[in-house]
């Protein structure tokens, strides 16, 4: 079991509903899994899943991730994208059951379902911050998460169901596409290199020749600068010697 003050600490660390870098469905999404080696990052999160699932050990936990993380980026790609479902064509507006029908036919509301709901259950428990008043009210909890995805999946429902949004966006760069949690709705890239490297990716689709001319007309004049800040630099250095 996890000692109690620690506890404490991880539940400190995931029982808001506030998103941030260290969430868990974050911190999984962008794990490298390199070979059978603990990826750089996860220590916050196996102790989280070591909390909900200490019959698990690291080595059990990290290989169920590292086989399922694939289906898990799909499901948080689609729902960092609103949860579209393409319901093909429409057959009769009124017809509810068709559109139902095709939503529950969905993979990635199959395995939010999944691992959110059907395995680990729910159920009504107190919600306690205060040692003096440990009762302040009711909170929706997992009964008992079954693997290493359903608490993970159990925080997105907690912030779906407060802000319908899991504040989880896929870096727009073709070479990137690291999940990120974007400071304000119009940031596309996680960082501003990705975002320039794009930039200059669609340049060079719209007009290669341009592009190219552009970019060695930049390349000359970066060198004449460097030669000018070095000569500037050599005789700085020749005066000081003088002096």
């Amino acid at each position: 079991m996890v000692p109690k003050s620690r506890r404490n600490r991880l539940e400190m660390a995931y029982s808001s509903w506030e998103p941030g870098p260290n969430a868990p469905h974050l911190v999984y999404a962008n794990l490298e899994f390199v070979g059978d080696a603990v990826p750089k990052g996860s220590r916050l999160l196996l102790r989280y899943l070591d909390w909900s699932l200490p019959s698990w050990t690291k080595e059990e936990t990290l290989s169920y991730l590292k086989e399922h993380q694939a289906e898990f980026r799909k499901c948080l790609d689609w729902l960092s994208a609103d949860s579209r479902v393409d319901f093909g064509p429409i057959k009769d507006e009124d017809d509810n059951g068709y559109f139902r029908e095709r939503w529950e036919q969905k993979a990635e509301v199959k395995f939010l379902q999944q691992h959110g709901l059907d395995h680990g259950g729910v159920t009504l428990a107190p919600r306690s911050s205060d040692p003096i008043y440990p009762f302040t009210g009711l909170e929706l909890d997992q009964k008992k998460p079954r693997d290493p995805l359903d608490p993970i999946c159990w925080y997105m429902l907690y912030l779906l169901a407060g802000y319908g949004n899991v504040f989880v966006r896929r870096c727009r760069y073709r070479k990137c596409e690291k999940f990120f949690c974007p400071r304000t709705p119009r940031k596309l890239f996680c960082s501003d290199s990705c975002r320039a490297l794009q930039h200059a990716w669609e340049e060079f689709v719209k007009n290669p020749k341009k592009f190219h001319k552009e970019r060695a007309k930049a390349m000359r004049k970066n060198r004449a600068n460097r030669k000018a800040l070095k000569e500037g630099q050599e005789k700085v250095r020749l005066r000081q010697m003088k002096s």
